[in-house]
């Protein structure tokens, strides 16, 4: 059980020990992607629910058996899409907020 938690956690965030800087890129890029599949969710069921199962699906055999870094670059273009998307969710949310006219007081 231990083997296969420290896998999943290898999967999702892999330790670079030859390029350091790569860990302080895409633990942060994954914590926003994650954030933007939450978005896509809310947004679109559907294809937010068929990235979902994507993101299940795909690693599964790499718990199990075995995992590497590269194992991931097949759904690395998910990540890229959901980033943006919880930028843009983000950028939006504080635009309307600031556009918002005044509260009236009653």
């Amino acid at each position: 059980m231990a083997l296969t938690l420290s896998r999943i956690a290898y999967f999702w965030f892999p330790p670079y020990k030859t390029q350091v800087w790569k860990n302080f890129l895409l633990t942060p890029w994954t914590i926003l992607a994650a954030c933007g599949l939450w978005v896509m969710v809310r947004r679109q069921r559907e294809l937010g629910l068929l990235i979902l199962a994507l993101w299940i699906g795909f690693p599964t055999v790499h718990y199990l058996i075995q995992t590497d870094t590269r194992y991931r670059y097949p759904i690395d273009w998910t990540f890229a899409l959901l980033a943006v998307l919880a930028v843009q969710a983000f950028w939006h949310r504080g635009v309307s907020r600031k556009h918002r006219p005044p509260m009236l007081m009653a």
